[in-house]
């Protein structure tokens, strides 16, 4: 998916048991950083890829997570 033209970022979430999810994120370049991303959810890695584990509902994570990448995407011009 990062290989897409003008994506910033991929994630990846799976189900590793019952209301716990694994979360893979990735960048493509130096502009965002998965890290800090990831390190919202208690997780890490490194700028271009992090991970970390959440608790909760699909329906719950969603929101929380692409809310999180939105506000550290960066400005695009007009």
């Amino acid at each position: 998916a990062r290989g897409i033209r003008g994506t910033e970022a991929a994630f990846l979430l799976r189900e590793i048991e019952t209301g716990r999810w694994k979360l893979s994120l990735r960048s493509s370049n130096e502009k965002f950083d998965s890290n800090a991303v990831c390190g919202l959810f208690g997780g890490g890695g490194h700028r271009g890829a992090s991970g970390a584990t959440i608790e909760g509902t699909l329906d719950e994570i969603l929101p929380r997570l692409l809310q999180a990448i939105t506000e550290y995407l960066p400005e695009r011009s007009a």
